[in-house]
């Protein structure tokens, strides 16, 4: 009964592993195929933005990183969050440390950006 017990966990050990790589495989597949479309996308968000000046202060005195104007409508931006199509044919003021960059999403296939203190190096 011992030794039998024992056979069901080495097989139930063997179906995870396996299962396991078909998923990664799985999610990599995904993200090649998705990789150029994401980044198309994000750079095309980019793209369409408009640089309408800098904040006055770093983002190390207040926590204000850009602030977005879209249509008439401010969005003051204070974090790491992404902002997709919301974000096309917006202008945008931003504070002196902080970059613009594109993030891709590979496993959805969507574009973002996000206002990213600079870093240090």
């Amino acid at each position: 009964m011992k030794k039998k017990r024992s056979d069901i966990w080495v097989i139930y050990a063997i179906v995870l592993i396996i299962g396991a790589i078909i998923f990664i495989f799985a999610l990599d597949a995904r993200r090649v195929k998705y990789e150029p479309i994401a980044l198309n996308a994000s750079n095309t968000i980019l793209g369409s933005m408009t640089y309408l000046g800098d904040l006055p202060w770093s983002v190390s005195e207040y926590k204000l990183r850009a602030i977005l104007v879209c249509n008439g409508l401010k969005i003051f931006v204070t974090d790491n969050q992404d902002y997709g199509t919301i974000a096309l044919g917006c202008g945008y003021y931003i504070a002196q440390d902080v970059e613009l960059i594109p993030k891709p999403d590979f496993i959805k296939g969507e574009g973002y950006i996000r206002f990213q203190k600079e870093s240090i190096e």
